[in-house]
């Protein structure tokens, strides 16, 4: 599948070379999850984000490794965007099989093919923006949801699902995805 905005697949093909060009000495090719707002962007070309949110199927070194891209976006404007070497999706609901549901970034050109770069499946890049849920978050979830891209079910189903492998407060955690799939519903039914 192709990005919706351009701009994002050039800002995740440079960083993915630059990781890849760190890789030389590796046999193995590494899985790189794209999540947060560059994975929004990806399916709802809606907002700008500065920050890349990017985890792999192995440990990675980044020693070395220039995680700053600049560049200029679709109005002209010099803009930054970074790798975010803190980003952990430890942290948070994650469903367990969010690898096999992930979605090839197609038109990414990684030049010694050390790097394979895939995006969250928009239910589960939902499902890591709840434990957190802040007002980005649920705008970013029903943005997804309002695309059609999964059902409030297919949320809920996915999210209790992820709440259960993960050790966290169990209350809190139910009211959010409660709340959520009501605004889900109403959202895809507007």
């Amino acid at each position: 599948m192709r990005s919706l905005n351009p701009v994002f697949t050039f800002v995740v093909e440079e960083l993915a070379n630059r990781i890849a060009n760190n890789l030389v000495d590796s046999d193995r090719v590494v899985t790189m999850y794209i999540a947060g707002g560059v994975a929004v962007g990806f399916y709802c070309d809606t907002r700008f984000t500065d920050d890349l949110d990017a985890f792999y199927d192995a440990r990675v070194g980044l020693g070395g490794v220039d995680v700053l891209v600049r560049y200029e976006d679709q109005e002209g404007v010099d803009r930054v965007c970074y790798l975010d070497t803190n980003y952990n999706p430890t942290i948070g609901l994650l469903h367990e099989d969010f690898d096999r549901d992930a979605i090839d970034w197609d038109g990414i050109q990684v030049r010694n093919q050390k790097v394979r770069v895939k995006v969250l499946a928009p239910v589960d890049l939902a499902v890591t923006k709840i434990d957190r849920y802040s007002e980005q978050d649920v705008a970013d979830i029903l943005e997804l949801a309002q695309r059609k891209l999964f059902t409030a079910a297919a949320f809920e189903h996915r999210a209790t699902e992820a709440m259960c492998a993960c050790p966290c407060n169990r209350e809190r955690t139910k009211n959010s995805i409660r709340h959520l799939v009501n605004a889900i519903e109403k959202v895809r039914a507007s």
